[in-house]
């Protein structure tokens, strides 16, 4: 069995999963999506916009958009559609929650999931949005401003006994693209969030 139908079935898996409502827990549920074949580059967000759920596509709210626009400035693609088609969108957690207590515990919940999306997409760009993908993934325990602008390996971003990545795999961290983040408000920072996308771009189309 290749790899893009195993992505398919671990979608169905993730979307029949129960595990948040059997410990209590209050969620919105997203359906089956296809989140993007086997690609160079995975996109790994903290979870996804209550707008996915009706859409049934990731990051299909204004902060998605957003971040797809600054894919299109890295030359990932020419339109928004060519990005979705050349890249794998996930999230930590797989379902939206309404309250950041239920969140970390989705995300612990669905750790799981999102091994098993990078063992299988095996990415050589890792690009995560925010802080939450950092810590939980890599433990990183810095802040996010000392690492945007640059290109990292598990190891320089902290102790992490078992890797998760392939080899040579290069992460790159951006904000979030909600409308409420300071960076692009920030001219120092904005210049950061422009050197991560020229690094994504170098690496993507090299």
């Amino acid at each position: 069995m290749d790899e893009v139908i195993k992505l398919e079935l671990l979608t169905l898996e993730v979307s029949d999963c129960r595990l948040c409502e059997a410990h209590g827990m209050a969620l919105n549920h997203l359906p089956a999506i296809h989140r993007g074949d086997c690609a160079p580059m995975i996109v790994i967000g903290a979870q996804p916009e209550k707008v996915d759920i009706h859409s049934r596509q990731l990051f299909s709210g204004s902060a998605g958009k957003r971040m797809l626009n600054w894919l299109v400035r890295a030359n990932i693609g020419k339109e928004i559609e060519d990005v979705l088609a050349r890249v794998y969108f996930t999230t930590l957690s797989k379902c939206h929650t309404t309250s950041g207590r239920d969140l970390n515990q989705a995300m612990g919940h669905c750790a799981f999931f999102i091994e098993r999306e990078l063992k299988l997409v095996a990415p050589r760009i890792c690009v995560t949005l925010g802080k939450e993908p950092l810590d939980r993934l890599f433990r990183y325990a810095g802040i996010l401003e000392d690492v945007v602008g640059g290109e990292w390996t598990e190891t320089e971003l902290g102790i992490h006994l078992f890797p998760i990545l392939p080899d040579g795999c290069r992460i790159i961290p951006l904000p979030k693209p909600s409308s409420a983040s300071m960076w692009a408000k920030d001219e120092g920072r904005a210049e950061r969030l422009d050197q991560a996308l020229t690094l994504i771009d170098k690496l993507f189309n090299k």
